[in-house]
């Protein structure tokens, strides 16, 4: 799974005719038809989770979303858990795309040290995991500060988590 996210805030537009609703203000994703489909784009303040199998195209939604946000000069983030900096460059040279002005954030190495098995005497090993790695998180979102991220993939998180209680717990916050 893939999470976008939009973080600053920002005000409700008013249509002008009386009979048409508050419509959200709209982020363009970078995907034409997808922001076409969407009237303009995904409403802002809202996290997106984004689902498919290996292949469909998630990593690359994801990058546009990115590179649109660069192109717009806002700041992007890309957390990942799940696959390396080299991987995420050879997608995005594929597309002919740089990664260039993202902030990047490698995590993968986490949960590396996890399947390690490393031996905690006193704590489970995915309390101290999950925890360093949202105090990780956390700093970066922080230091960079974007308007726009991803974090891939929520589902390294949940396996971090050790149980579907724990992970609740510390991201519904």
């Amino acid at each position: 799974m893939r999470l976008l996210a939009e973080l600053p805030s920002t005000s409700t537009v008013m249509n002008r005719t009386e009979t048409q609703r508050p419509q959200a203000l709209r982020q363009t994703t970078g995907v034409a038809g997808l922001d076409a489909v969407l009237n303009g784009g995904l409403p802002l303040h809202r996290l997106y989770v984004v689902e498919g199998e290996p292949g469909a195209g998630k990593t690359t939604v994801a990058l546009q979303f990115l590179l649109e946000g660069l192109r717009l000069g806002e700041t992007v983030l890309y957390i990942t858990l799940s696959e390396t900096e080299d991987e995420l460059r050879d997608v995005a040279s594929s597309h002919g795309w740089s990664l260039d002005g993202i902030h990047l954030l490698e995590l993968n190495t986490v949960a590396e040290r996890l399947s390690d098995e490393a031996s905690y005497t006193v704590y489970h090993p995915s309390d101290v995991e999950l925890g360093e790695t949202t105090k990780l998180i956390r700093g970066e979102v922080e230091r960079v500060n974007p308007a726009r991220l991803v974090l891939d993939s929520v589902s390294e998180l949940r396996i971090l988590s050790d149980t579907m209680l724990r992970f609740r717990r510390k991201f519904s916050a």
